[in-house]
């Protein structure tokens, strides 16, 4: 008699157990871990990656907390024809001065995964993000990783809007003319 009609018990067309058929699935979408455990994190979240749109952020709506710093702005249109991307954009910041790859590497997931686990407000479906992380994110229990995120999304969406005009001057503005003197 076949135990309680669990996964490994049923048979696809191949002879191979259901079970081990959505392991692999799972697998291939990294979502089975070394203890076998079938998990999930949330969706995939949509990341910034030029230099430009982190430092369009800066002096945007900010949070800061022992583990990391949140910085955001709505997101503006590149041009009239193109629309901004639908959905919130994080991007994240972990400085060598920090710790070395690995160590960085692995506050970046903790990071991310704890982002992950938070629904983001309504308000905030198109804004970019910038989370700048700091020393004790790679040692602080996960759920007040997850609490922090939480508050700091909250404060978020509660700020108005600061205006959200591109950087003047700089290595990655429009202009090509020098920025004024004095200014």
């Amino acid at each position: 008699v076949p135990p309680a009609l669990g996964l490994d018990t049923t048979l696809n067309r191949t002879g191979a157990s259901m079970a081990s058929t959505l392991n692999k699935a799972a697998d291939q979408a990294g979502k089975v871990h070394s203890d076998g455990a079938l998990r999930r994190y949330g969706a995939a979240l949509v990341t910034l990656k030029k230099r430009g749109e982190f430092q369009r952020l800066r002096g945007g709506v900010r949070w800061s907390g022992a583990a990391f710093l949140l910085e955001g702005k709505p997101q503006v249109p590149l041009s009239t024809d193109r629309p901004p991307v639908a959905g919130i954009r994080f991007g994240f910041t972990i400085t060598k001065k920090i710790g070395k790859a690995h160590e960085r590497n692995r506050m970046r997931r903790r990071l991310s995964h704890a982002l992950r686990s938070v629904a983001v407000p309504v308000a905030l479906a198109s804004w970019d993000c910038v989370i700048v992380a700091r020393r004790p994110a790679h040692d602080c229990p996960f759920d007040d990783l997850v609490r922090d995120f939480q508050a700091a999304l909250k404060r978020l969406a509660r700020a108005p809007a600061p205006d959200a005009k591109p950087p003047s001057g700089g290595r990655d503005s429009l202009s090509l003319k020098p920025p004024a003197r004095g200014a």
